[in-house]
């Protein structure tokens, strides 16, 4: 190298120093690297080079030569200044509060015309309010620090059945409440399905495509009602022509029929206007009239579900694992081997309950989890 002015040149280096220097050469901080080879290499290479090796403006080279012979390598390094300083955290304290406060007021409060917030809606407000500018970002770094984050609303279910309260309460005694001889069942319909060619998720080659038509001749149609045991978690389940009150007499029937040494069948289902037409409750007090007459049978008693409160009638799950399990993806040439297909899934679903016992549903029994009243009509019904 040649000659360097004496200004630019540093004389010497203690072995402390030096040991930093080389720890600084080493570490990943870029400007520590920086720091270091333009020392360690000053000896053999001008400014110039050090300046372009390093990526920094030659001024900034010969500022950091300048500090390092003048107070050595502390100079290099200096301590931030601290943030803790009171004016500067009641400042940035302040910050945070305005921007809150303009948070929890609506945009057009300040003659913003947009119905909800966002960075830049609320810095443009901070502006308006305080006569002082604040960046998206640091309205971001705030609000985030703040606790808040931007979510999508949830749709939830609700019920808007006035009788709410009561009728979850009498399902829920009712269930508490079971004799050794008494049955429960969860009643529902499923149709009508058409018999065609159904999508869903299945194993597909990353390269192939996957297609359903969507215009398709019907090969006939399914319409069926099914009774879940909340004891047993057997399911009975019947095929039909429509979802009418005719329908639902033939499943209390076969429920009948098929448990002719229970004493009461308690069942319970949603408020579809077949389920307490007055001809399903006429019908079901005569037969119960000659149930006791004859003094053979169960009695049937209906326990009605509040209005638009689909997620207590836990069968409904067991219709949508049917419909995974042997709809989705399905071509059946005719409505009879759609029949077979269900058929056989629901009669191997109760054969494992029969041989694996559990009561229907989970938190349905759990009497402590129908204590916050706001919380199902909010929906928060995910553990069930």
């Amino acid at each position: 190298m040649g000659p360097q002015k004496e200004v630019w040149r540093i004389d010497s280096i203690s072995d402390e120093a030096r040991k930093l220097l080389t720890e600084w050469r080493r570490a990943k901080d870029k400007t520590l690297w920086q720091k270091a080879v333009t020392v360690l290499e000053n000896r053999d290479l001008p400014p110039e080079d050090i300046a372009k090796k390093v990526e920094r403006p030659l001024s900034c080279i010969q500022e950091w030569i300048k500090a390092f012979k003048s107070n050595g390598i502390e100079a290099l390094n200096p301590p931030r200044k601290s943030r803790s300083e009171p004016k500067r955290q009641a400042a940035l304290e302040q910050r945070r509060k305005r921007i809150l406060e303009i948070l929890h007021t609506g945009p057009r409060s300040f003659g913003i015309n947009r119905s909800n917030w966002n960075h830049a809606s609320i810095a443009l407000a901070y502006r308006q309010q305080h006569n002082e500018a604040v960046s998206k970002s640091t309205v971001g770094r705030i609000v985030r620090k703040s606790g808040y984050t931007m979510k999508k609303a949830r749709k939830v279910l609700c019920s808007p059945d006035p009788e709410y309260r009561e009728k979850v309460d009498l399902v829920l005694h009712t269930l508490q409440n079971l004799e050794p001889l008494d049955l429960f069942f969860f009643v529902d319909e499923l149709g009508p399905m058409q018999v065609k060619k159904y999508g869903g998720r299945t194993f597909v080659a990353k390269n192939e495509s996957y297609t359903f038509p969507q215009q398709q001749k019907s090969k006939g149609v399914i319409t069926m009602a099914g009774a879940l045991n909340a004891v047993t978690n057997q399911l009975t389940w019947v095929y039909g022509s429509a979802k009418d009150t005719a329908a639902m007499i033939d499943l209390i029937e076969l429920l009948f029929n098929r448990h002719p040494h229970s004493t009461r069948i308690y069942v319970t289902w949603d408020s579809a206007s077949w389920h307490s037409s007055n001809i399903l409750v006429d019908w079901l007090d005569t037969f119960n009239a000659e149930t006791q007459r004859f003094g053979k049978g169960p009695l049937i008693y209906l326990v009605p579900l509040p209005t638009s409160s689909q997620f207590l009638d836990v069968i409904e799950a067991v219709f949508s694992g049917m419909k995974k399990a042997v709809i989705h993806h399905s071509d059946y040439r005719s409505s009879n081997e759609m029949k077979a297909a269900i058929s056989l899934h629901f009669a191997e679903r109760n054969a494992y309950f029969l041989e694996n016992p559990r009561r229907v549903g989970k938190k349905i029994w759990d009497l402590d989890f129908f204590a916050d009243h706001e919380a199902i009509l909010s929906g928060n019904y995910r553990e069930w």
